[in-house]
């Protein structure tokens, strides 16, 4: 990461995963997703998280 982006965010990391699920598939990758999210809420230094659909 850069020193502007360090400097810009507050030395904040932002993560973005962005998926291709066929409808048929929506409720389990959303499950999996949330299974995911509990496990990083527990990382040290976690602040939060956001789930967002694109339709």
């Amino acid at each position: 990461m850069s020193k502007i982006n360090q400097t810009v965010n507050g030395g904040s990391v932002f993560r973005v995963d962005k998926f291709v699920v066929p409808a048929g598939a929506r409720e389990e990758i959303l499950a999996k997703v949330r299974t995911t999210h509990e496990l990083l809420r527990l990382q040290h230094g976690f602040v939060q998280d956001f789930l967002l659909e694109q339709f």
